[in-house]
């Protein structure tokens, strides 16, 4: 696919207004090229050529609409004709950002799609472990050891996270959150649940200065409940890690 670039252009015109002696401004496609492209008269002007004769010569009809008319219509978005022609071809600044906005919503709309396909697919094609609700060790650690209270958001974050466990599917789950809003201790509840069921669990940190933070983080809590926790650093090359 070509790199498309704007840039506008004041093009000298014969042609003045009568009240007023004005330059004719147009919105001219700038096409990034090569030097073996420019010799084989691939420029700007070149590409600029071709695509007016494919829009001269192809009907609007000819242009595939790849959208549902109903969506056209609620976010008032241009037909695949318009928009293809005036991102090459824009009548004014106007016109060209209408063209930008319906290529970004169906690059996104078509990439959601294919996110919402893979979640359905995984979902109904993998098979994962029911974990089943808190038992009587999870409620002694969430009672007792826990150092403080949880808030509403993060009991919410929880109950909804169980739910999933229970469905013996494969969870795909995103936590956000600022930094010391209790993203892991939520982790670390989750992984408990599993634990008192028999699974083991880890916590893999993109760091090694992260890992041992989470890892001087967790083991205190676990330490309470007899938990046996290890943190694996992993350093140069080497094929065996560091384990504290």
């Amino acid at each position: 696919m070509l790199a498309i670039k704007r840039a506008l252009h004041i093009l000298k015109s014969n042609f003045f207004n009568q009240n007023q002696n004005e330059i004719a401004l147009r919105w001219d496609p700038v096409y990034s090229s090569n030097e073996k492209l420019n010799s084989k008269g691939l420029d700007t002007k070149g590409f600029r050529r071709i695509l007016l004769q494919v829009f001269q010569t192809l009907e609007e009809s000819q242009f595939v609409e790849t959208l549902p008319d109903y969506i056209l219509h609620k976010f008032r978005l241009q037909s695949r004709y318009d928009c293809l022609y005036n991102i090459h071809f824009p009548k004014s600044e106007f016109a060209l950002k209408r063209a930008q906005q319906r290529l970004k919503f169906e690059e996104l709309f078509f990439m959601q799609l294919r996110m919402l396909q893979a979640m359905l697919i995984r979902k109904n094609k993998s098979i994962g472990y029911v974990i089943q609700s808190q038992n009587e060790e999870f409620l002694r650690f969430y009672n007792e050891h826990l150092p403080f209270q949880l808030t509403n958001a993060q009991n919410k974050v929880l109950a909804e996270i169980q739910i999933d466990l229970k469905t013996g599917k494969q969870m795909n789950r995103l936590l956000q959150g600022d930094v010391g809003s209790g993203k892991t201790i939520i982790a670390l509840l989750v992984m408990l649940l599993a634990n008192t069921q028999g699974f083991q669990c880890v916590i893999m940190a993109p760091t090694e200065v992260l890992a041992m933070q989470h890892f001087q983080t967790i083991k205190p809590c676990l330490n309470l409940a007899n938990i046996l926790a290890h943190c694996l650093l992993r350093i140069s090359k080497a094929r065996n890690g560091i384990r504290y």
